[in-house]
C-alpha cells in the first residue's frame, strides 16, 4: 500500500524510540559537499521492552478478523512484534528559524498520523530477524554525496543485533 503510515494501517511499527539520522540546514553555509562519509560512532537503538508490547498488541488487533485460530494469531503476532526488518525515516521539516512552524510526518516519539509524507522503511534483511527486548540494534551510516545535482546520494546502512 502506498498509504503505510495511515492512521488505520499500522503495519510499520518501531522497535526503539526515534533518533535524527540527518539534519540539513540549507539556510547554513558550508552544506557538505560532495564526499564519502561516514558517522564515527554507530548508532544504538535499543529494543524497547513497552514498544514491542504495545506492537505485538497493535499486530493482534490487525490480526481480528483473519480466519485462524487464536493462538496462531496470537504466535503471528509476537513474532512479528518481536523482529527487525529495517529501518524506518521520515522527514521533520524545520520552516522557521525560531523552530515554531514545523511539518511532522509522524509523532514526536515516531506516533502513526495521518501525513502525505511517506515514511520510506530502507530494508536491511530479506527476512526478518528475531530481537528481543533489552537487546541493541547498532548501525553504521555511510553517505556518498554526489557533486552533480541530478545524481543522488547513495546511502549505506550496517547493523548488528547485540543481546
Amino acid at each position: 500500500s502506498s498509504d503505510v503510515c495511515s492512521s488505520d494501517l499500522k503495519t510499520v511499527q518501531l522497535l526503539s524510540n526515534p533518533q535524527m539520522i540527518e539534519d540539513i540546514r540549507f539556510s547554513e553555509k558550508g552544506l557538505p559537499g560532495p564526499d564519502r562519509w561516514q558517522r564515527k560512532e554507530p548508532f544504538s537503538f535499543l529494543m524497547d521492552p513497552a514498544r514491542l508490547e504495545a506492537n505485538e498488541k497493535e499486530y493482534l488487533k490487525g490480526l481480528e478478523n483473519e480466519d485462524m485460530k487464536p493462538e496462531e494469531k496470537e504466535a503471528l503476532a509476537k513474532s512479528t512484534a518481536n523482529s527487525f526488518s529495517g529501518m524506518a525515516f521520515w522527514p521533520r521539516l524545520i520552516l522557521d528559524e525560531a523552530g515554531e512552524i514545523v511539518v511532522m510526518s509522524r509523532g514526536p516519539l515516531g506516533e502513526h498520523q495521518k501525513s502525505h509524507w511517506q515514511t520510506l522503511l530502507a530494508l536491511m534483511t530479506p527476512t526478518p530477524v528475531p530481537v528481543k527486548a533489552g537487546s541493541t540494534l547498532k548501525i553504521t551510516e555511510r553517505a556518498d554525496l554526489q557533486s552533480d545535482i541530478l545524481s543522488a546520494a547513495k546511502y549505506e546502512l550496517d547493523g548488528m543485533i547485540v543481546a
